[in-house]
């Protein structure tokens, strides 16, 4: 985790940054809270401390092509880092401009406060095997930026859940007119629908009432009963193919008795507990579907290739959140000897120091080769409106000796 790269050769400080925060899964227009734990062991050139929220998409899948008769297998992948959201937080310089500034080795803690945007889509894990799978990640990464081209900035990251709720805009009725296909030479007519839910979005184990009223009478063939089918869908994309990899996540149905041909009914379809919410980013989409499929009484081929159906939002729901086995750990780190550290608030930064910000950050930014979708453009709570007691106390576990473990 972090920003480690093996091919970067800056020489790295002893010492390092802990985010502590109370949890790890958050959910859109929610504030993070922390603390940042600092320990510097050594003189450091820098005077700048950021927070940034970075998202990643990440794919991995395989297809196969045909040409002149040889079949072969193609692997695929993705890299998306569509998020690179960084405020400043506190100044060592306390103003004063100098770039050439060096803060003395110290233990701090530092809270902090970001809000999260509700434009941003939903974590995504998934796993087939190792040649198909995705993910879209975010973390937290603290960074005091270095002002010595080839020294590493002093970090710290945390792995976070990010729940996206999708807004409803009460597209909640639809009205359609169904053609089943049989067989080329038969036409049996039509079946008209007409769909009234109760809302758009739902959450893990919520109820969705559908009210439907069905006119059979079009249609020549008898209809016994209706299934209706919830189908969740992942559509991976990659860098060097234009094909997508879609995977059938899951299905759930119900079936209903059709007892004449012109049918009213109330049906209550449950959203199962452990599926994964709908997320949209740039190579990773989760979308689900809700398939209305007649199951008619005929010898001949029926498809179902045309059912009525309808595209609905799974949104997170915060009591389910915690015992998702897709939350992120906490890190459990061993804290430095002799941890005894001094408490400061965050900086308020003026406009000249807000603009040196922006040069270090880009700086940085060229050094890490970020090209982001989004960048700063969240909802951002500014430096100067931090609240002054944050509800976490600084723990002894914070491990800032070497800023390069990687923690799985």
């Amino acid at each position: 985790m972090g920003q480690s790269n093996p091919k970067d050769n800056r020489r790295q400080v002893r010492g390092g940054i802990y985010i502590q925060l109370q949890k790890t899964y958050f959910v859109s227009n929610e504030v993070i809270h922390g603390l940042l734990n600092i320990n510097l062991e050594e003189p450091f050139q820098g005077h700048i401390l950021q927070v940034t929220l970075s998202g990643v998409e990440e794919t991995s899948f395989t297809f196969e092509t045909h040409r002149e008769g040889i079949r072969k297998t193609i692997q695929a992948q993705g890299h998306n880092a569509f998020l690179n959201f960084q405020i400043p937080i506190y100044d060592f310089a306390q103003g004063q401009l100098q770039s050439a500034f060096v803060i003395n080795p110290c233990q701090l803690v530092i809270p902090f406060q970001l809000a999260i945007s509700d434009k941003i889509p939903s974590s995504v894990q998934y796993f087939c095997s190792e040649k198909i799978k995705c993910s879209l990640k975010y973390s937290i990464i603290a960074e005091i930026i270095s002002t010595e081209p080839n020294v590493k900035p002093v970090y710290g990251s945390q792995e976070i859940f990010i729940g996206q709720q999708i807004p409803s805009f009460d597209l909640t009725f639809t009205s359609t007119a169904q053609q089943p296909e049989l067989c080329y030479c038969c036409k049996p007519g039509y079946i008209q629908y007409s769909i009234n839910r109760n809302q758009e979005c739902y959450s893990p184990n919520e109820v969705m009432n559908l009210s439907m009223e069905i006119d059979f009478s079009q249609f020549s063939k008898t209809v016994n009963e209706l299934t209706i089918k919830l189908v969740g869908q992942l559509s991976m994309k990659a860098d060097n193919t234009v094909v997508n990899r879609i995977i059938e996540l899951n299905e759930n149905s119900i079936n209903v008795k059709v007892q004449s041909s012109q049918m009213k009914s109330e049906v209550q379809f449950k959203i199962p507990g452990n599926i994964p919410l709908s997320s949209k980013g740039q190579l990773i989409e989760v979308i689900y579907y809700l398939y209305i499929i007649p199951k008619i009484d005929t010898f001949y081929c029926v498809s179902d290739s045309s059912p009525h159906y309808f595209e609905i939002q799974i949104n997170p729901n915060s009591n389910l959140l915690q015992n998702s086995q897709n939350i992120p750990q906490l890190l459990q780190i061993q804290a430095p000897q002799n941890w005894n550290p001094n408490q400061l608030q965050p900086s308020q930064f003026n406009q000249n120091q807000l603009q040196l910000f922006v040069q270090q950050k880009n700086q940085q930014n060229q050094q890490n080769s970020y090209n982001p979708q989004y960048e700063n453009n969240l909802n951002m709570i500014q430096p100067s409106t931090m609240i002054q007691q944050i509800l976490i106390k600084p723990s002894g576990q914070p491990q800032m000796i070497n800023q390069n473990q990687k923690y799985i």
